[in-house]
């Protein structure tokens, strides 16, 4: 072969491993949240982050059950228990946000400052 051959297939298998690579990075990254209602409504959501050695462990606050997903697909699996858990946890009335316990008792409230926080809560928990 001669070197502009070779060259091209350096190129050719380049361009493939960039490309691949951010397909990668794309569909493991986490979904956007709003700041501000995300991090009122963390002390309410029973799962957190938890460093080990090997990654990420995802903990359940009330029951100390801890799950270790495969380090790409943490951020999907605690999205996805978040999620599962405002489906069943989470209501609105008028502006405000109700945060229901297990027995579907009003615990608190967050009122939404506008429609784009309610979308964002809509959209991200799948609450109708």
């Amino acid at each position: 072969m001669n070197k502009k051959k070779l060259n091209f297939i350096f190129l050719i298998f380049f361009v493939v491993f960039f490309i691949a690579g951010a397909i990668l990075i794309k569909t493991n990254a986490p979904e956007e949240k709003n700041e501000r209602v995300y991090s009122l409504l963390q002390k309410y959501i029973p799962y957190e982050l938890e460093k080990r050695i090997g990654g990420f462990s995802i903990v359940h606050k009330l029951t100390g059950e801890k799950e270790k997903p495969l380090a790409p697909n943490v951020m999907k699996r605690l999205s996805f228990l978040e999620k599962k858990w405002g489906k069943t946890h989470l209501k609105f009335e008028d502006n405000m946000l109700l945060i229901l316990n297990n027995q579907k008792e009003i615990t608190s409230k967050i009122e939404l400052e506008n429609k784009s926080e309610e979308d964002w809560v809509r959209h991200f928990f799948h609450i109708n």
